[in-house]
């Protein structure tokens, strides 16, 4: 009995307001789905010369038309935009149709791996998985040699350095007098300080 009811309901729907088309881009008319059931009809009969001829002219309008149709569409948006900066002063609206004239999908995962590899498929449990992954992430136990990662604080003495390193570290000493005194006291701050004059 229901089936014999949804069967009339969904008979007496097509023949009264059509069926419904998907469309893949916004701009596609029901006018352009004709021409391409039209052409789809061609593609059987192409292999004769006549019928290869019908089809390319109705796919060469079919991709003219679909050019200006997306032209079209896409001046009418910026006309929207500009009118909506110019006229309106409404930013929140242009910035939102730029977004949407822009964006480009992006699909969204629904499943995820646990740790033993099993295919979680529930919010919840994917949300559970993400918390235990990222926990793991930042609070793992570092694994490299132990005596290099607890490395102590040395004390360097003068005495136990070589010479050079003493020498380096003398100079870098002596420059930073140098340039503490000359900011202190600008004006008398001598001018051949700097590449090398000491």
């Amino acid at each position: 009995m229901t089936t014999k009811f949804n069967i009339a309901v969904t008979e007496t729907a097509t023949a009264i307001l059509g069926k419904l088309r998907p469309k893949k881009n916004p701009w596609v008319t029901n006018e352009l789905l004709d021409l391409c059931d039209k052409r789809r009809a061609l593609k059987r009969s192409k292999n004769s010369p006549e019928g290869y001829d019908a089809y390319r002219t109705i796919n060469k309008d079919i991709k003219k038309q679909m050019q200006s149709a997306k032209q079209n569409w896409i001046e009418e948006h910026c006309k929207e935009i500009e009118n909506s900066l110019k006229y309106n002063n409404n930013t929140k609206m242009a910035y939102q149709t730029v977004k949407k004239l822009t964006k480009t999908k992006q699909p969204r995962a629904s499943t995820i791996q646990s740790k033993t590899g099993e295919c979680l498929t529930e919010e919840q449990k994917i949300l559970d998985r993400w918390t235990e992954y990222c926990s793991e992430l930042y609070n793992r136990i570092p694994n490299g040699d132990p005596a290099v990662l607890s490395c102590p604080q040395t004390t360097e003495d003068d005495e136990k350095l070589p010479s050079s390193v003493k020498k380096s570290r003398q100079q870098s000493g002596h420059s930073k007098r140098k340039s503490s005194w000359s900011r202190q006291h600008p004006s008398r701050a001598p001018t051949g300080w700097g590449r090398g004059h000491n």
